[in-house]
Formats: C-alpha cells, sequence, structure tokens
C-alpha cells in the first residue's frame, strides 16, 4: 500500500490519503481449505502523530475489500461428481479503522517504520459470486445477512518514508493483518 501525507498542525501531527492493493484468504480446516487470495484494493485517510523523531501513533479510517475464492466440483442430486468446477467469489467489504504504534529509524531524507496495531473493522458488504451454467458473470448472492458483522485482528507493518520538502512525505509499507474472528 502506498502513502502520501502533508503535515495537519505542526511538526508533529500529520494527515493524508492512503491507498493501495490488499490480497486476502482465510485460514481453515473445513469446506474452504481450497483457497486462493482475492485481490482487492482500500483507500481512505491516515493521521500520524509524532511523539519523538523514533515514536509515533497512528490511526486511519479505510475502506477494505476482502475474501477468498474458493475452487468448486460439482456434484449432482446423488452426490457423484458431475465433472463440472468452478470458482466461487466470496467477497467482503469493510470500514477498518487501524489503530497503530511505532517506531521510526532513519534521517530527515529517508527512514524506515515498524508499527504494531489493531484493527476494528465494520462490514460494509458481503456477497458471493457462484458460477452456473445460465450466467457468464456468475449469480451473485448477499450474505450479509450470515456474515459477522464486525472484524477485529491484529496488524504488522513495516514500510519507509521518503521527506520530498519540508511538509510533503511519501510512505511505502507492507502489513500483515490476522484476524481474531470468524466470517461467518
Amino acid at each position: 500500500m502506498g502513502l502520501i501525507v502533508t503535515p495537519f498542525v505542526g511538526q508533529t501531527h500529520f494527515v493524508g490519503g492512503i491507498g493501495g492493493v490488499s490480497l486476502t484468504s482465510v485460514s481453515t480446516d473445513n469446506y474452504f481449505s481450497e483457497n486462493d487470495f482475492r485481490m482487492g484494493y482500500l483507500g481512505g485517510v491516515s493521521y500520524e502523530y509524532k511523539f519523538s523523531d523514533q515514536i509515533h501513533f497512528g490511526l486511519d479510517f479505510i475502506y477494505a475489500q476482502k475474501g477468498f475464492k474458493n475452487n468448486e466440483v460439482y456434484t449432482d442430486t446423488s452426490d457423484k461428481n458431475t465433472g463440472i468446477e468452478g470458482v466461487s467469489d466470496f467477497n467482503f467489504d469493510y470500514f477498518s479503522l487501524p489503530i497503530k504504534a511505532g517506531i521510526s529509524m532513519g534521517d530527515n531524507k529517508i527512514s524506515g517504520f515498524v508499527n504494531l496495531g489493531l484493527v476494528p473493522s465494520f462490514l460494509y458488504n458481503a456477497q458471493t459470486i457462484v458460477p452456473t451454467q445460465e450466467t457468464k458473470n456468475g449469480k451473485v448472492i448477499d450474505v450479509a445477512d450470515v456474515a459477522t458483522k464486525m472484524d477485529f485482528s491484529a496488524l504488522i507493518e513495516v514500510g519507509g518514508q521518503y521527506n520530498l520538502k519540508d511538509q510533503f512525505f511519501i510512505f511505502t509499507s507492507l502489513g500483515y493483518q490476522k484476524s481474531f474472528t470468524s466470517i461467518t
């Protein structure tokens, strides 16, 4: 994900836009054990407060597309393999509020950082798209009523920052989230 930040107030408060790409999947021992990543988009606003040159606190407001793809083998009513295979898409869209703290290392021009945090996320939309013989793009099923309305995860993020001018920075980061809640 990438981030461009401009100062909001003084030299310790920073606010800016955030945008990027996410790859998400699920880990499970049941029906969805053979799944692939969903590539989604994320975007929002980021706030950072610097306590010192090395220690900072951040809060983001992000729209994030999450989910996974599951490979399906279809059976008939007697549970015999029909020879038809397809991929179902499980799409879950959230508004997330990452709360993070971290350390920075480097100078005023180029620096690296590591953040740890917690991410409460609130479900906005949940759909499953299943392949059908009747439609090319599949059948869209709204599954918001069976999906968990709130997700809670831990975050680790590493990245770098480049100072373009006194008031403009470019960040790039790579983050990993591990959810504590089930999707259903």
